[in-house]
């Protein structure tokens, strides 16, 4: 019986214009940062944008890029 391993699904997510977003995963081989500027082209508020996780769910890893928009001091 061979034994079968899998990597866990990632998953994306961020709070873009007051409403939390999920995003796919654009491509396993990219590293989280490569993930966070490749969604900065379309979503501008990811460019200083911070990653938190992962954080370990059932079925995926859930990495959540938080800004600090409008924020001062």
């Amino acid at each position: 019986m061979a034994l079968d391993v899998k990597g866990l699904e990632r998953r994306f997510s961020a709070e873009v214009r007051g409403a939390t977003i999920n995003l796919p995963d654009p491509g396993s081989t990219m590293s989280v940062e490569a993930v966070k500027a490749h969604y900065a082209n379309t979503y501008p508020e990811l460019v200083g944008a911070t990653v938190h996780g992962p954080e370990m769910k059932a079925d995926h890893a859930l990495y959540r890029f938080e800004t600090k928009v409008g924020v001062k001091g």
